[in-house]
């Protein structure tokens, strides 16, 4: 024992050998009765039989609550195996860690209970298989038919985890964030397939989550969405999504962002999609917030969509209009950078940028072999730089500004100095709709080679049509190469709508005008 009146050490006699063995069973018995924070509990020990007939359920949940029991930092071990369950399991604050994937295997005999569900500070998933007996075939809008579901922990890790044929999302993360001392929560380097809602959702002001090395296949909805309600009170911030590879659905998105703020989304690979590629929007449906301040830099999205579908593009920014503040912009999509992106094969346009969208940005992208345009920019769209894009073998137009798309700009690259080039158009080079609008659109050094390869008669190479007198239109220094498809007109045409400036610009062939307003 030890005295507070004296700082000498005390000699200790040490118990004969028998009461010495006794003193160290007690010990034992002390240590299983309370365990110390980050202990190991075997689910095995409580009577986990492992393999896949035997309902385990109890098992794993009295290994999980004595791990609970212990404190923070506590794991409970599931070894090489098959674990039948047939209830939701919860796990506040602990580590659920298995041999692998593919070894250690947790099956739900019931799919509409299959989630692991996590909460509290610090919990990990990691290393093991989670599925269902039977692939369900009706969706469950439920948390409880998820594979995992987070809520309101923090500094949270999901990692090396196989989940597959959920009949909610595969991974739905609700109310989380970072840990309290700061840094991100984690989902990385696992598979999901098979779910029939999401692949990954992340909801209900979640934040400070990263989204890394996972792959996402063949999943009824989006491979990863984040959703942010005018109900929750709050949008999902600090989220970043990246160096995933996600391919084929049934239906959804690819990446979508439908209300948030503050997003990267950058070196994924999303391939072959029902709706768009990469998505930014504030929907009306459900009532989402609206996006600000996200990063899409150096993705492939390759067949989004894969079919024709109204609203969709391989990248598509939409916005909204508040019925009861019609000049808020809270519902728009704002200040959104796409960067050195490759869009190819859409089956309709390879970027839309839709009404409500402001301060938007498209730099030295990659686009091709889509249905339609390179780029559409719709009405109600402002502030839209178009920067040293290249757009190559596309339906029809390289770029379409509609009506009402005011402050664009189809130029160089400050960065780099390049233009865009644009490359193999059905129809035009740029097309610019100025009906009954006063828009300001610059179209300024240029590269644009081979149009009309509909064989249409009467196209331009840059084509401004429409009754908007008061719209102020430049075209200065764009270079037209050679005419290797149909027949071209006029490196210029104006219908209807004098233009503010024409300067410096040239053509590598003889065309019968190089510039015409009409």
């Amino acid at each position: 024992m030890f005295s507070g009146t004296s700082s000498a050490p005390q000699e200790v006699s040490l118990p004969s050998d028998g009461s010495r063995r006794g003193l160290l069973v007690l010990w034992g018995l002390l240590a299983l009765v309370s365990p110390a924070a980050g202990s190991t509990f075997n689910v095995r020990s409580y009577g986990a039989a492992g393999n896949g007939v035997t309902d385990d359920t109890a098992a794993i949940g009295g290994a999980i609550a004595a791990a609970q029991a212990a404190g923070s930092g506590s794991t409970v071990y599931l070894p090489t195996g098959t674990y039948l369950y047939s209830a939701v399991l919860n796990a506040n604050g602990i580590t659920i860690e298995g041999d692998g994937i593919g070894a250690t295997n947790l099956v739900a005999a019931d799919s509409n209970n299959s989630s692991l569900y996590i909460t509290g500070s610090g919990p990990v998933v990691t290393g093991l298989s989670i599925t269902t007996r039977t692939a369900p075939t009706v969706r469950n809008p439920n948390p409880s038919g998820t594979g995992i579901q987070v809520l309101k922990a923090k500094g949270f890790t999901i990692t090396n985890v196989k989940i597959s044929q959920v009949a909610s999302a595969g991974i739905l993360v609700r109310q989380s964030t970072g840990a309290t001392g700061g840094g991100y929560s984690e989902i990385q380097n696992c598979e999901i397939s098979g779910t029939l809602a999401d692949g990954i959702n992340v909801t209900q002001v979640s934040s400070y989550l990263e989204v890394q090395g996972d792959y996402i296949h063949d999943t009824g909805d989006d491979f990863i969405s984040v959703v942010s309600y005018h109900a929750d009170g709050a949008e999902c911030v600090n989220i970043l999504i990246h160096n995933n590879i996600a391919e084929r659905n049934t239906n959804g998105r690819g990446i979508a962002v439908v209300g948030g703020s503050s997003l990267q989304i950058y070196n994924n690979q999303v391939v072959s999609t029902v709706d768009s590629g990469i998505y930014a929007a504030s929907e009306p449906t459900y009532d989402t917030f609206g996006v600000d301040s996200v990063s899409i830099h150096n993705n492939l999205v390759k067949c989004c969509p894969k079919l024709a579908i109204s609203g969709h593009s391989g990248v598509t920014l939409l916005g909204r209009v508040d019925p009861a503040n019609p000049s808020a912009t809270d519902l728009w999509v704002t200040h959104v950078t796409a960067n050195d992106n490759t869009v190819l094969n859409s089956a309709t346009y390879g970027v839309s940028v839709g009404a409500c969208t402001g301060e938007i940005t498209l730099s030295l992208n990659h686009i091709g072999l889509a249905a339609y345009d390179g780029v559409t920019i719709s009405s109600g769209a402002s502030v839209i730089n178009c920067l040293g894009n290249t757009i190559q073998d596309v339906g029809q137009n390289g770029f379409t500004v509609q009506a009402g798309a005011t402050e664009v700009s189809i130029a160089a690259d400050p960065a780099t100095g390049l233009g865009n080039t644009i490359c193999n158009t059905g129809r035009y080079g740029v097309y610019v709709n100025t009906a009954n609008s006063a828009d300001v659109v610059t179209i300024d050094s240029n590269i644009i080679d081979s149009v009309n390869r509909e064989n249409t008669s009467y196209v331009d190479v840059i084509c401004v049509e429409g009754t908007g007198s008061g719209a102020t239109i430049t075209i200065e220094n764009n270079q037209y190469m050679n005419s290797a498809n149909g027949p071209v007109n006029r490196l210029i045409e104006s219908i209807n709508t004098p233009l503010a400036q024409v300067s410096g610009n040239s053509s590598t062939i003889t065309l019968p005008s190089l510039y015409t307003l009409m």
